[in-house]
């Protein structure tokens, strides 16, 4: 199963318990692979984290969320979640994000509805609303949308 894809420990455990491993061959296995270094939560998490905010364009709130239920720590998910999005280029980030939306067919189809388009679609992303709105206020020219207000 490794060799198609990384997994957590507990996305991996309960796998191998679906397939009527016994719990004792399971716990077995897990530290024989932890020991060899083919599963590593840290590493794994820290390498989701970057693919799915370079390629998917997620944000903080959704790697923590897909985190969390592929069955990792909190205290590694908060810690993973930070190093892959320091305050400092969280903001880039989701620039990152808007200008690959706004590339959408769909973008352009919002006509004057374009700055509350491209908010919600930042913040499904998982990037906080706040920050949404900012972003998405600087993509748009000014007078584009009429729905939202300008934030301070």
């Amino acid at each position: 199963m490794l060799a198609r894809r990384a997994y957590s420990e507990r996305e991996l455990e309960a796998r191998l318990r679906r397939r009527g491993v016994a719990a004792a061959e399971i716990a077995a296995t897990l530290d024989g692979l932890k020991r060899l270094g083919y599963l590593d939560d840290a590493a794994t998490a820290a390498q989701w984290a970057r693919s799915w905010r370079t390629y998917k364009g997620w944000g903080p709130l959704r790697v923590r969320a897909e985190l969390t239920r592929r069955g990792l720590d909190r205290r590694l998910t908060d810690r993973v979640v930070a190093d892959s999005f320091p305050d400092d280029e969280t903001e880039a980030a989701a620039m990152q994000a808007a200008v690959r939306l706004a590339a959408r067919p769909a973008f352009a189809r919002a006509g004057r509805r374009r700055t509350l388009w491209l908010a919600a679609h930042l913040a499904r992303r998982g990037f906080p609303p706040d920050l949404a709105r900012r972003v998405a206020h600087r993509c748009c020219p000014k007078g584009e949308d009429d729905m939202m207000e300008p934030e301070g």
